[in-house]
């Protein structure tokens, strides 16, 4: 049927052919402000029901005039919200009704016998009534088009977050999937997928987690979230998230979706609701309404969880993206000015060889304080802005957290005075410095944070002989930074060491203090314990193991002039034209003769001309870095020694092909440079055959 006009939709058709029933009849509705046609003809009221009508009065002479197949087949198609209310005029006598058509309006369901006479009121009153029912219908016509839009719309959301949807039937044994499901589990759109075959592709590994999940949704009626790895027809391995719920009662019937999140392990959760829970009888509409409301309302708050939890995976990539972007121009900054600081560094050391005037020396001892200072900082930058390996050494940390105290003071602000409550023995641990340093000024400067209102910061030191979980295993050094500020609550102790967990205002913290120093005591072999309380304090602890053996003093910054005890040729391969000439200039200085280029590419050229007894190779350099020239060395002239020069801090790469002994970190000076010559060609002299030819003007093959 043709939808039917706002207009008519509250009207009464009447149709009593004989005298002046249909008259009368309009007038009284006309009295009560109700809509009333009448209708020439049983055609004209076929015709006008199709058009809209919220009632019908009949006359029962105007049953003769209808067609009783025709008005029963216009009553068995109308909608599933539609039950139009008709109202007879009968006379008293049975006689004379049309037998054929009052039974198929008796087959309505909504039929109301009027014996003439029917009064005013009585009339009124059951317009009124039908009018009302016919309303309620159109109540639930709109529902059921809400119903539909939600559901169109929900159908459009699996699609558009590429979410399969399958069924269990655990009573009939029937296992159902919708095509994207079966795309999501590696087989075709019309393929057939069975439960069995299912489970049969999911890893061995993941099978029980998912046994476990399905079977506790069953006992417990429950929902159930898994993510397991499953292997396609093809072989090839992917990453499936299964979420499902026990729907029906008894733990009989499982539905859900599924999503392939093979790369991204994560997934908006949807819920599809079968259109045939809306088309249950009639008798149950209102309440069928409720139940799929209240579903719907579910399903919305979970995709608005899933919403933000995506919105917090966002925010945490943005921030690492960040942080990325911070380190690479706080690495690159940090590589500059430690070429910057090896020139200062070697022309200092050479002033101080060449140089008698004690004025010159006294200004001299300064300013390579100064060097040793900004080499350390540069160090601290470059371990900031990448991995590294750590350089565990033994570490004095009473030492340590002392020779901190200027850095402390600027980090946490002349307002939030600390003190030191250092261990009266002597601590050794094992730890690498730098992080060691950054560790304590992270915590430090949380620590500060910590008290908006001011307080006290205290750092202190202790020697435990035994691990922290109170077992055997060697004493610990621990290092303790307090505060009595806010303190932590118990409900995100927990995550204080997640990375990017902060509880401060954006733009305020990373999240990624606590996490670093967690990470560097365990990589250290030890481990960090938080001690908190409400409105009294935090304490954290770094747990290090002592070292076995003692701190090594740093050698003196004095030059061994018979460094160049044995002569020998050296070439240097340097962009930077300043660190070159200052590198040339020291080994000229210690007698060693030299060459040199500005990039690899020119040093390999000059190195099938004349092969030098060492080279000295910068590792950052445009086109050709120094460990792609190590690497062409190695495999033209292997019995060439070769020392990287650099200033970056990750080279296990570099490591792995030359090994430790062959880099020279800068800045160096000229004295580290010496023993580096000196012992890089004591090596290659050891390993050299002595009947091995000259190595002058060898040419590769």
């Amino acid at each position: 049927m043709p939808p039917p006009h706002a207009q008519t939709e509250e009207r009464c058709l009447i149709f009593a052919p004989r005298g002046r029933d249909a008259a009368v009849i309009g007038d009284v509705l006309g009295g009560l402000r109700l809509d009333a046609s009448a209708c020439a003809s049983g055609a004209v009221l076929m015709h006008e029901l199709d058009r809209g009508v919220g009632f019908v009065i009949l006359s029962e002479e105007a049953l003769s005039d209808l067609a009783a197949d025709e008005l029963e087949r216009w009553i068995s198609h109308q909608a599933a919200w539609s039950d139009l209310p008709f109202i007879v005029f009968a006379s008293k006598l049975e006689g004379g009704r049309a037998a054929a058509v009052l039974t198929a309006l008796e087959r309505s369901a909504n039929l109301l016998l009027l014996e003439r006479p029917v009064n005013v009121q009585t009339l009124g009153a059951a317009a009124a009534s039908a009018l009302r029912g016919r309303r309620r219908q159109y109540q639930a016509r709109q529902q059921l088009r809400d119903i539909e839009e939600t559901e169109r719309h929900l159908r459009l959301a699996l699609r558009a977050g590429r979410l399969g949807s399958w069924e269990l039937d655990l009573a009939n044994n029937t296992f159902s999937t919708s095509e994207l499901c079966r795309i999501n589990f590696g087989h075709a759109p019309d393929s057939n997928l069975s439960y069995q075959e299912l489970l049969q592709s999911i890893h061995p590994d993941d099978r029980r987690a998912q046994h476990d999940a399905v079977e506790a949704a069953i006992a417990q009626e429950s929902d159930f979230d898994i993510e397991s790895r499953l292997y396609w027809p093809d072989g090839s391995l992917h990453w499936v998230q299964v979420r499902g719920q026990s729907v029906g009662g008894g733990g009989q019937r499982l539905t859900g979706v599924c999503a392939d999140i093979t790369g991204r392990r994560t997934a908006e959760d949807a819920l599809r609701v079968s259109r045939a829970q809306v088309e249950q009888a009639n008798d149950s509409l209102e309440l069928r309404i409720r139940e799929r409301t209240s579903e719907l309302a579910r399903a919305n708050d979970r995709l608005m969880r899933e919403i933000g939890e995506r919105e917090r995976a966002q925010n945490a990539l943005v921030q690492a993206q960040k942080m990325e972007a911070v380190g690479q121009l706080t690495g690159g900054i940090a590589h500059d000015f430690n070429n910057l600081l090896h020139v200062v560094s070697m022309n200092l050391t050479l002033m101080s060889k060449f140089s008698e005037d004690d004025r010159i020396q006294k200004l001299i001892a300064p300013a390579r304080r100064a060097v040793d200072r900004g080499a350390k900082l540069t160090g601290q930058l470059l371990a900031f802005a990448r991995s590294q390996t750590l350089n565990l050494q033994p570490v004095d940390v009473n030492d340590l957290i002392r020779n901190m105290g200027e850095l402390l003071k600027v980090s946490i602000g002349k307002q939030i005075p600390f003190k030191l409550e250092l261990g009266s023995e002597q601590t050794v641990a094992q730890a690498d410095p730098n992080q060691l340093e950054m560790a304590v000024l992270n915590l430090a400067i949380n620590a500060r944070d910590a008290m908006p209102e001011g307080g006290l910061i205290t750092i202190a030191s202790a020697v435990s002989p035994r691990r922290p979980e109170n077992e055997g295993g060697g004493a610990f050094a621990v290092i303790t930074v307090a505060d009595n500020g806010t303190g932590i609550p118990p409900e995100i102790m927990a995550k204080v060491f997640d990375p990017f967990f902060t509880t401060k205002p954006s733009g305020k913290g990373t999240g990624l203090g606590l996490s670093q120093v967690y990470g560097f005591a365990q990589q250290c072999g030890g481990t960090v314990k938080i001690k908190s309380e409400i409105g009294s304090g935090t304490a954290v602890e770094i747990w290090l193991p002592l070292a076995v053996t003692e701190v090594t003093a740093e050698p003196p910054h004095d030059i061994d002039d018979d460094a160049a005890r044995a002569p020998a040729h050296v070439m240097v391969i340097e962009d930077n034209h300043d660190v070159r000439e200052v590198i040339v200039g020291g080994l000229q200085a210690l007698g060693y003769t030299t060459d040199e280029a500005a990039d690899g590419i020119t040093g390999l050229r000059t190195l099938e001309g004349r092969l030098p007894d060492l080279l000295i190779v910068d590792y950052a350099m445009p086109d050709m870095n120094g460990a792609e020239v190590a690497a062409q060395v190695q495999v033209r002239w292997p019995t060439l020694p070769v020392i990287i020069a650099t200033g970056y801090a990750d080279m296990r790469a570099v490591e792995k092909l030359i090994g430790n002994e062959a880099i020279l970190r800068k800045p160096f000076d000229l004295n580290d440079l010496a023993g580096a010559v000196r012992a890089t060609l004591a090596r290659s002299k050891m390993a050299t055959p002595e009947h091995q030819a000259p190595r002058e003007f060898n040419r590769a093959g």
